[in-house]
């Protein structure tokens, strides 16, 4: 069909209503299942199911020649447009909100009236009988009934009360919202000026209600941008926005193809077609939305934690340092005390304080731990890195913890092979006071009775270091837990109590800074372990 004959025949109507019909329903159910659970999203689906009647019922008044079927779809446009009116009320009181209480006044007075005024409507005493059909594109005209004022002063109450409610909102307004708001009153301008200019001044300055036909189509500005104010801040996503476009437009064709169809079977298979596409589309636009819900929930999630982390982390470098600054104070005192500093003081008196001076040692390695623990996580630390043998730094790790192993009675065997070299490239203290020396004294800790293996070798482009115990052994449950900031094994605690969980956190940190391994060895619970760590050899 040439396009010219389209623009000029009933075809026409019937495309601009399919195309607005099309657009309002994939608007309206892409508001609506963004967020099911908000009245305003709900309350704009309703709208827009009912312009989508209004239109049809406008429509349809316009190309039926039977009379009692006419009066009805004339009765049918001023009953959606009545409810049209309370839905447009009730949306511009409830916007932004998702949950939020009508007035009393609306549920009182308000919406028994509209019940009542949109029943009279369907009634003689509205509009009475048809005067005259729609004739070569004039619209069909019924006589009034006695109470067709009711339905002008509801509509007109409703639609002035809805204009001062978006006024004031409009005014109080400020930022987001300000702009939320700007959207709607644009959409409502250019909405009720259509409106106007087709229902008002053609009709009654120049005699022409033609273009009636037409006023459902301007609804689609006001319904466009406030469904675009509704979704821009929340959940306006390009897919979803794709995903909506894309529907409107393969409906859109198939309404053309239904419409030119040439056969009835033809036009009710494009009429299947269009109704699966809605379908699918509402689906596909559930699961899209559903995907970004997830991922914004997950971003929200995000950053709370990061905020908590980072207030916990503050927290802790507070209260670690207050600690600290504690114990070196006690620390230097009961020093002082035990080495003589303040005079001769009696045998209980200095083993008192060689015993405190002890435990405030402790105190002051487990406070450094969790700070060292902190830092390390959070990529504060630098390194220092030196090439030295790592032979001599493990032989000196384990003859500054020979008391340890001697008040235990432990036998330790060192196998160093001492004609090769162990260079590595590496920060020398943090290797030999995390790594090394937290390795054998667990060692020696969790190894009750029996002995203690110290191995230093070089394999290829490696150095290896290992510590083998015979003490209570590692369960598969808890080499889970290894290595793991804070973790402890399940009855590592009963052995160790003072363990803070975060000593094989630091060296596992601090040997994979140093692009090297490590890791642990054990056949279960009472047969003794092994840890290895591996790093490049310079």
């Amino acid at each position: 069909m040439p396009l010219l004959q389209i623009f000029s025949s009933e075809n026409f109507d019937l495309v601009s209503t399919g195309i607005t019909v099309a657009a309002i329903a994939v608007l309206g159910v892409s508001i609506y299942i963004s967020n099911k659970k908000s009245i305003t999203n709900r309350t704009f689906l309703l709208f827009s199911i009912v312009i989508i009647a209004y239109a049809t019922s406008n429509y349809l008044s316009y190309h039926v020649e039977n009379p009692d079927l006419t009066i009805w779809f004339l009765r049918g446009i001023i009953f959606f447009a009545t409810w049209a009116s309370l839905l447009l009320f009730q949306l511009f009181y409830v916007f932004p909100d998702e949950h939020t209480t009508l007035p009393r006044y609306y549920i009182a007075f308000i919406l028994p009236c509209v019940i009542g005024v949109s029943l009279l409507t369907m009634t003689p005493y509205v509009f009475e009988s048809v005067k005259q059909i729609a004739i070569d594109g004039a619209p069909a005209t019924a006589q009034p009934g006695p109470l067709i004022a009711s339905f002008g002063l509801t509509c007109a109450v409703l639609v002035i009360l809805s204009i001062v409610i978006l006024v004031k909102k409009y005014i109080r307004a400020s930022g987001i919202l300000r702009q939320q708001m700007t959207f709607i009153v644009i959409g409502s301008v250019i909405t009720f000026l259509g409106i106007l200019f087709l229902n008002v001044w053609l009709p009654l300055v120049y005699d022409n209600a033609r273009y009636i036909i037409f006023a459902p189509v301007l609804f689609f500005p006001f319904l466009g941008l406030t469904g675009y104010a509704i979704l821009r801040y929340k959940l306006f996503n390009i897919k979803i926005a794709t995903i909506a476009i894309l529907a409107f437009l393969l409906a859109v064709t198939i309404i053309f193809q239904a419409i030119f169809s040439s056969s009835a079977e033809q036009k009710i298979f494009g009429a299947s077609q269009f109704i699966l596409v809605i379908v699918f589309s509402i689906w596909l636009l559930q699961a899209t939305l559903r995907e970004v819900e997830q991922r914004e929930l997950i971003e929200i999630q995000e950053r709370e934690l990061e905020g908590v982390n980072r207030q916990q982390e503050s927290l802790l470098h507070f209260m670690s340092h207050e600690i600290k600054g504690y114990l070196t104070k006690s620390e230097a005192g009961f020093s002082a005390i035990a080495e003589g500093d303040y005079g001769q003081v009696s045998p209980e008196l200095s083993g008192m304080a060689s015993m405190a001076l002890v435990d405030i040692r402790k105190g002051v390695r487990t406070v450094m731990d969790i700070l060292d623990a902190s830092n390390l996580k959070r990529g504060t630390v630098s390194y220092k890195k030196t090439t030295f043998d790592l032979k001599e730094v493990v032989q000196g790790v384990v003859k500054h913890l020979k008391p340890a192993i001697d008040e235990k009675r432990l036998t330790v065997e060192m196998s160093i092979a001492w004609e090769v070299p162990c260079l590595v490239n590496a920060d020398m203290e943090k290797i030999r006071d995390h790594v090394i020396r937290n390795l054998v004294d667990n060692a020696i800790k969790y190894t009750p009775s029996g002995s203690i293996k110290v191995e230093v070798l070089r394999i290829g482009d490696t150095v290896r270091f290992s510590v083998q115990d015979s003490g209570v052994g590692i369960t598969d449950e808890d080499k889970k837990r290894l290595f793991t900031e804070g973790g402890h094994g399940k009855d590592s605690i009963k052995v160790n109590v003072h363990s803070t969980g975060y000593g094989l956190f630091i060296a596992k940190t601090i040997v994979d800074a140093h692009g090297g391994k490590i890791w642990a060895e054990s056949d279960g619970a009472g047969t003794g372990s092994r840890f290895i760590m591996e790093l490049p050899a310079a």
